[in-house]
Parts: C-alpha cells; sequence; structure tokens
C-alpha cells in the first residue's frame, strides 16, 4: 500500500520544496470538503507518478456542486514520455461520478495539454494593481447580470482549515466580521497586500477603509486576482489608479454545467 510519506517524496524530488509530511496531511488527509480522487503508478515500490483531484464544493446559491481541483501532478523525470500523465488524469476523470466537475489553475507549460485532455478555458485572470493612495469615483456600479454564480462558499471553519498551511496571513475586519484576507508580499522591492480572499458583499466604503489601513502600516499597493466578485468590480469602476502588472492566471474547468459563470479568487487554487 502507497503511503503518505512516498507521495511526499515524489513531490519534492519534483517540485522545489514542495513540503512535508505535515502540509500534505494539511491539504490533503484532512480536507474538510471530503474524499480526494488519487491515482498513481509505482515500479520497484517507488511511486513515480501521480495524479490528484483535490474534492471540494461550490455553491449557486440553490445548489452545492461536488467537484474536484486538479493539483499536484508530478512525473519522476526518468518516467517523463510514456504518457503516464494522460492515463492517471483519463481514471482521475472516470472516477468522478455524474453531475461532477473539476477545474485548475495550470500554468504556461500544461495549459496546452489541458486543453487537448478536454479542458475550457474560463479566463486568463490578470492581477490587478491598485495603489492605496488612490483615489475613489462616485459613478454607481454597472448593473449585476443576474446570472448566477458558482463560487466557493467560505465559512469561518474552512477558513481556518484553508489558512493553516504555515503561511502569514492577515485578516481585514469590519465589525468583527472578516471582509479581506491578505497576506504581505515584497514585489520588485514594494511591499504589496496581496489578497487572496474577499467577502462576496465587500462595499466601496470597505475597501476605501482598507486602503487607509494598510497606508498606516506602509503598504502602498494591493495585488488582487479574482473573477466576478465585488473587490474586481470595485476596484475596475471606481479606482482612478490601477493597473495591470504581471502573468495572468489560467482558470480552466472540465465537465463545468453549462454556461457556468464562476466566482473565483486566488484562495481557491491550490497554491495559495
Amino acid at each position: 500500500m502507497v503511503t503518505e510519506g512516498q507521495f511526499v517524496k515524489l513531490f519534492n524530488q519534483v517540485f522545489n520544496d514542495w513540503g512535508d509530511i505535515h502540509f500534505f496531511q494539511w491539504k490533503y488527509t484532512n480536507n474538510p470538503f471530503g474524499d480526494n480522487i488519487v491515482q498513481y503508478s509505482v515500479e520497484d515500490d517507488q511511486v513515480v507518478s501521480s495524479r490528484i483531484f483535490m474534492r471540494w464544493t461550490m455553491h449557486d446559491g440553490e445548489q452545492a456542486f461536488r467537484c474536484y481541483q486538479a493539483t499536484d501532478a508530478a512525473t519522476l523525470a526518468s518516467h517523463r514520455g510514456k504518457g503516464l500523465f494522460k492515463t492517471l488524469t483519463l481514471a482521475c476523470l472516470d472516477q468522478m461520478e455524474e453531475g461532477d466537475f473539476v477545474f485548475n489553475f495550470p500554468n504556461q507549460n500544461s495549459f496546452a495539454t489541458n486543453i487537448k485532455l478536454g479542458w475550457k478555458s474560463v479566463e486568463n485572470i490578470r492581477p490587478l494593481i491598485v495603489p492605496t493612495v488612490n483615489l475613489f469615483t462616485g459613478k454607481p456600479k454597472e448593473a449585476a447580470s443576474g446570472v448566477q454564480l458558482i463560487g466557493t462558499q467560505w465559512s469561518d471553519e474552512l477558513l481556518q482549515w484553508r489558512l493553516a498551511n504555515g503561511k502569514a496571513y492577515h485578516a481585514f475586519n469590519v465589525d468583527g466580521q472578516r471582509r479581506i484576507t491578505y497576506r504581505l508580499q515584497s514585489v520588485k522591492g514594494l511591499n504589496v497586500a496581496d489578497v487572496i480572499q474577499t467577502h462576496p458583499e465587500l462595499t466601496l466604503a470597505e475597501l476605501k477603509r482598507f486602503c487607509r489601513t494598510l497606508r498606516r502600516q506602509g503598504i502602498f499597493a494591493i495585488r488582487y486576482i479574482g473573477l466576478n466578485t465585488a473587490m474586481r468590480s470595485l476596484i475596475e469602476n471606481h479606482a482612478l489608479i490601477k493597473f495591470h502588472y504581471g502573468s495572468g492566471v489560467n482558470f480552466v474547468t472540465n465537465r463545468a454545467p453549462e454556461a457556468a459563470q464562476f466566482r473565483i479568487e486566488m484562495i481557491d487554487a491550490d497554491y495559495i
């Protein structure tokens, strides 16, 4: 039987400083969404390739969707070119039940492979950079389309698990309620608040207050990647100073509901 330690060994052979057994248990063993789909190939008692679909749940306000995030796909260099990635990926898809779908955030190297295997590109989400020394217009927000968004419902319990990966996160609260989760990063020598999660009903007043709070901490820019969120809408419609910087993040799906529109943030990505 393959052990957790064997997967950890493989991941650290393939990825730089992937993590230890505790990180594996946080990410997979203790995943509160449910059981993951795991496929792997063994040779001489060694795991040489693996494909994991991490169990997830999304909601559209009316119903829950059982889904998965395609995460750590790893193959030892000595076993590449044998079609193991395709074989294991198709095996994971076969294990999904009717109505399930899968999503992930492939890098440029694996994006084309995902498309060949049936994934659909939803959007390449460009990072938004917003100086905290900013002016915001008071013009009305654009009217909502009325289309139901599918996204993760982050309860306090789920957030407690998700943010327990050993990294430092900060919360911006209003009246005791978390409105924004962020981490501090250095980008080109500039201190940046990297926003990874926001409340679905974030307001312009709260965004302004967040900027003031960051300025007092010596943080002069916000970086944000989000799709169909209040934060993205507020920035695009109201921030007078904003720009895109850096490579976009590919968001792709397979077997997703037809005409589905997703609400996605970086907290949804397995590599936060």
